[in-house]
Parts: structure tokens; C-alpha cells; sequence
């Protein structure tokens, strides 16, 4: 078990949009909308469960903006 994770949310469409943008979809990016609602969903309850170890980071800003919410938990 990890002793610390990091989730990355952010809506399922701007992933997706995010994910076209760069390019053609892998396997796992052609998934349908309901997979990742329902991985979305088991990630909200490990985070419920274990907030002190799984720590949400607002994936919505940019990528300076995410890597210094992931800073603030490691210093």
C-alpha cells in the first residue's frame, strides 16, 4: 500500500478532450463515458475512506497549478 497517492480529477469530458488533442486514443481513451464514471466513483470512495493517504488534486487548473497542489503534500 502506498503512502501516499495522488488523483488527478477533473471532469470526464475535459480528460477526454484532453486526450483528443494529443492525438489518436489509446485502448483505455476509447473506453465509453460510463467506465470512467465508474472509476471516477471507486476513486471518491478510496479518498472518502482515506483522505490522510489519497490526496485530490484539482487536475481542472494548469499543469504548474496541479504540480504545486501535489508540492504542498510532500513539504
Amino acid at each position: 500500500m502506498p503512502d501516499l497517492t495522488f488523483w488527478l480529477d477533473a471532469p470526464i469530458e475535459l480528460g477526454m478532450t484532453r486526450a483528443r488533442e494529443r492525438g489518436a486514443l489509446d485502448r483505455f481513451e476509447q473506453e465509453k463515458v460510463a467506465f470512467f464514471e465508474s472509476v471516477r466513483s471507486g476513486f471518491v470512495e478510496i479518498h472518502a475512506r482515506e483522505p490522510e493517504r489519497m490526496k485530490r488534486l484539482d487536475a481542472t487548473q494548469s499543469q504548474d497549478e496541479v504540480f504545486a497542489q501535489a508540492l504542498s503534500y510532500l513539504q
